[in-house]
């Protein structure tokens, strides 16, 4: 039998870490490791979760610190420890972090539509 969660322990398990990143960062990289963007997060990163979802409140455009095709992101707290990491992608493609473009272009504008995280089962 699989292992599965009630409902209220999976949100209280997004509660948890969205909030470890309340004033945190996103890092946006491209598939060789190249730090593209860093998205300063705000706090509080989300309202609270639902059906063990937690969608990120509006995150602040920045300048792109590099250039290349971002793949992967990184979420770190404000002492910089990652609590999860996943795919970058645009808008139906299912990743975890969506972006108004997957192309990052050095001291242009990058921007994330959504940020969602989801708990275990």
């Amino acid at each position: 039998m699989t292992i599965t969660h009630p409902t209220p322990v999976r949100n209280a398990h997004v509660d948890l870490i969205m909030g470890d990143l309340n004033g945190g960062t996103i890092r946006v990289y491209d598939a060789a490791s190249v730090l593209l963007a860093t998205f300063a997060l705000p706090n509080p990163l989300a309202p609270a979760a639902v059906n063990g979802v937690g969608t990120a409140n509006t995150i602040a455009p920045v300048s792109a610190s590099a250039t290349g095709t971002a793949t992967r992101f990184e979420a770190l707290t404000s002492s910089a420890t990652i609590k999860f990491q996943g795919d970058v992608g645009l808008s139906g493609s299912g990743a975890s972090l969506i972006v108004g473009t997957t192309a990052f272009v050095l001291n242009q504008t990058a921007s994330i539509n959504s940020l969602t995280y989801q708990a275990f089962p």
